[in-house]
């Protein structure tokens, strides 16, 4: 009997049948430039992703008669197979490296030739990739990263903070951090670089505008705490410059007097003492943003209106 392995494997994808699927492939050569065994820990994900979106009920089926000539011929693949799941699709390419043993590559670029507009992908940064190669700047930012985040074991570094080397070290650090957001947002070795500095930043904002933020206190007793409205201009008023902080939990720690943490960074710590009133309006910052969602939504609303009545006239 004469077993087309090929269609098989397109079978096992639309089923996603993982054991399946990892049978079929080769373990000699690399899939969408990932080892074997890496590319099924983020085909594992890719379906979770597409279960959470779709549902996990959600039917994955294939097409074989997609005209894909123009597209191979554009984008250098070998012999695509279209998914499609609801109103989404995706497309991985698939030939023979050895009898019964398949490459399978994720095709990253949109395909025009359909209706459907939504392409799943498979969530890579590039730095996982294997020929991925590091510059000058990204190894340095790297370095700064464990620098000040992990010790030579890869274990959370103990950091006391004061209110002055923090300052200093976001304005030293302040370039790599707008460098990341624009050039590196899309490599996971550096990923914690930019939620480290922000919550620094933040933590920092707070100290240089501790007089600003106690009056805020002060001020908030004249605000309903249910009223919508009144919680949003007091959060703009006070709260301008905290994006992140009003997120974290806090906790005074009580084994390093003097010192609280938050989360997120783990194992830093920062003063306490003198700054009592900091934790108070970093939650109270919290419960007045959530309150004014509602109103914060209206405004939004009203802006898309505005908009479309000025593109009218």
């Amino acid at each position: 009997m004469n077993i087309d392995h090929r269609q098989s494997l397109i079978q096992a994808i639309a089923k996603k049948r993982l054991i399946s699927i990892a049978s079929y492939l080769d373990d000699d050569i690399t899939h969408s430039d990932l080892s074997k065994a890496y590319f099924m820990e983020k085909l594992e994900e890719f379906y979770k992703m597409i279960d959470d979106y779709e549902g996990e009920d959600a039917t994955i089926t294939f097409k074989n008669d997609v005209d894909f000539k123009e597209y191979i011929q554009e984008h250098h693949y070998c012999d695509p197979v279209f998914f499609h799941v609801n109103k989404s699709y995706f497309i991985f390419d698939i030939y023979e490296t050895a009898p019964g043993k398949y490459c399978m590559d994720d095709c990253d670029q949109n395909f025009w030739g359909s209706e459907l507009t939504f392409r799943y992908a498979l969530s890579v940064y590039k730095d996982e990739y294997l020929s991925f190669v590091p510059d000058e700047k990204y190894l340095k930012i790297n370095d700064i990263i464990h620098e000040n985040l992990f010790d030579e074991d890869g274990v959370f570094k103990t950091v006391f903070w004061t209110t002055e080397r923090l300052a200093k070290w976001v304005e030293e650090n302040r370039s790599f951090y707008e460098d990341i957001n624009r050039d590196y947002y899309d490599y996971k070795a550096l990923s914690p670089f930019g939620a480290f500095f922000e919550v620094l930043e933040e933590i920092s904002l707070g100290y240089t505008q501790y007089d600003k933020l106690v009056q805020g206190i002060r001020a908030y007793k004249d605000v309903d705490y249910k009223d919508s409205e009144q919680n949003y201009h007091w959060s703009n008023e006070y709260g301008r410059g905290f994006r992140v902080v009003k997120s974290l939990d806090y906790e005074i720690e009580k084994t390093h007097d003097g010192y609280f943490g938050a989360s997120k960074i783990p194992k830093h710590y920062f003063p306490y003492q003198g700054y009592e009133q900091l934790i108070p309006f970093f939650n109270l910052l919290r419960v007045a943003y959530c309150v004014s969602l509602p109103y914060r939504g209206e405004m939004f609303q009203k802006s898309f209106e505005e908009d479309d009545i000025l593109e009218e006239e």
